[in-house]
């Protein structure tokens, strides 16, 4: 949430003295974004009376649209000009407090110039290649702490690794990796990775063939491409996230097959990259004789622990959780057991999108069911909530953000590309982007379609595959 307001307080930004009512002062209004306040908007607040517990909350405004649902109130700027807003509660013990809020409302601006400012989604849809070519359906979009944008996606028809970047208005793209006489037998195929730094500095993971990890990053406007050492097996994927204890150090997981008494086993794989064209890789070993696979991708809090889905193939159907390492301490929580949704299914068709929520929170989406994990002090008697995001067996593609306090979530929804993120009545609010065949059968770890909110404008933007293209929206 935002900052709170009392109702003899008017918005910081503003001039204007609020109204009052008696005892308004012990009402508090509680806004979801910052920043200005631009006509035709949507602004959700909600009103709280500590002092006692209310029974019902009545609204009203000045001007513009309400949609009210208890102590919540999803108001619809007016015109710009002065403006107000009004809350009356009354408590279980019968008594009544009014309080008034006074708002200067500014024209609006273009979305993307409008600082602060939540919008749910970008209003139109723009290919981000117009070759012609045919390209994967898979794609990685992130916002560096100045808004730009950075996405990279994979070219199928001359299989061509891509990276651009958004100014908010124009996309400049670059080749990353391609084919030439390199004397190897290796092109990029479709799997693919993206993390950026707050400096904007981009960390990209790409695969040349069955098991061939790559990483690539910008030193000076120059791409360096390293292969990173014993990270893979054939037919198995990987992930990158960057570590804020360690200057943004780059990490990778994947998979690898060791051997037990003569019997293979699979191992969650950790590469982290030391210096220039160093890594350092060590293996995870959760139970001696049983194949632990990675399932999804991977999170760094800001002191440097690292978190892992994982699933367990020891039972059927498998044991998923999440691992939680730093340095040579490894802690984890089976998730099957608390969300018995996740324990019907198989190795490995389950992907797991993760995202930080409010402190101590790590957010999860496992298709069609929203995770709220509240993190312990002992990573072991963590707590994991679930919430259903579609009454739907399977959502194979998506993705998941949070900011401004709600999440955000992107995917694939019988044929539709839907964004979905908390409404004012707390309940999901559903945005169609657009219509889409039927995306092809895709790896675990394969990112086909991305959600990220600009920083700079609390816009949420996602881009995904239609038609042999690349939309960013």
């Amino acid at each position: 949430m935002g900052w709170g307001l009392t109702a003899c307080q008017s918005e910081p930004a503003t001039e204007p003295l609020a109204q009052h009512g008696p005892r308004a002062s012990a009402l508090t209004l509680e806004r979801e974004a910052t920043g200005p306040y631009y006509a035709g908007t949507t602004e959700r607040f909600r009103a709280d009376w500590p002092e006692a517990q209310m029974a019902t909350v009545r609204w009203s405004a000045s001007g513009g649209t309400l949609e009210m649902l208890g102590e919540r109130v999803a108001w619809t700027l007016p015109t710009a000009g002065n403006a107000s807003l009004t809350a009356t509660v009354v408590t279980t013990g019968g008594e009544e407090v009014t309080g008034t809020w006074n708002f200067q409302v500014s024209a609006p601006e273009f979305p993307e110039t409008a600082p602060n400012h939540p919008q749910a989604v970008a209003p139109t849809a723009v290919a981000l290649d117009s070759s012609g070519a045919t390209l994967s359906p898979h794609c990685e979009l992130a916002f560096d702490a100045s808004g730009t944008g950075h996405i990279a996606y994979v070219e199928q028809t001359h299989p061509t690794l891509w990276y651009a970047t958004w100014d908010g208005t124009t996309w400049t793209r670059q080749v990353v990796q391609s084919m030439g006489p390199s004397g190897k037998l290796e092109f990029v195929t479709h799997d693919l990775g993206l993390a950026v730094a707050p400096d904007g500095t981009p960390h990209l993971l790409y695969a040349m063939g069955p098991g061939i990890f790559m990483y690539a990053t910008l030193v000076n406007g120059s791409w360096v491409r390293e292969r990173i050492p014993d990270l893979g097996s054939p037919r198995e994927f990987a992930v990158i996230a960057l570590d804020p204890s360690q200057g943004y150090r780059p990490t990778v997981a994947g998979q690898v097959t060791v051997t037990v008494s003569g019997v293979q086993y699979s191992r969650i794989a950790i590469a982290t990259r030391t210096a220039a064209n160093t890594w350092t890789t060590s293996n995870i070993t959760l139970s001696a004789t049983s194949n632990q696979r990675l399932a999804g991708e991977m999170l760094f809090d800001n002191t440097g622990r690292l978190y892992i889905p994982w699933q367990w193939t020891a039972s059927s159907p498998p044991t998923t959780g999440v691992l939680s390492l730093k340095g040579t301490s490894v802690q984890s929580v089976r998730l099957d057991t608390q969300v018995p949704y996740l324990s019907g299914y198989g190795d490995p068709a389950l992907h797991l999108a993760m995202a930080w929520g409010e402190p101590n929170h790590l957010l999860l989406r496992a298709e069609a069911v929203y995770v709220d994990i509240a993190l312990a002090p002992e990573f072991v008697s963590s707590v994991a909530t679930a919430s259903w995001i579609e009454a739907a067996p399977s959502l194979t593609a998506g993705d998941l953000t949070y900011a401004q306090g709600k999440p955000y979530i992107v995917h694939s929804h019988a044929g539709h590309v839907e964004l979905v993120t908390v409404g004012a009545s707390g309940s999901w609010a559903y945005t169609e982007l657009s219509t889409i065949p039927t995306l092809p059968d895709l790896y675990v770890g394969a990112a086909s379609m991305s959600v990220a909110v600009r920083p700079t404008t609390q816009t949420a933007h996602v881009c995904y595959p239609a038609n042999g293209t690349i939309l960013f929206q």
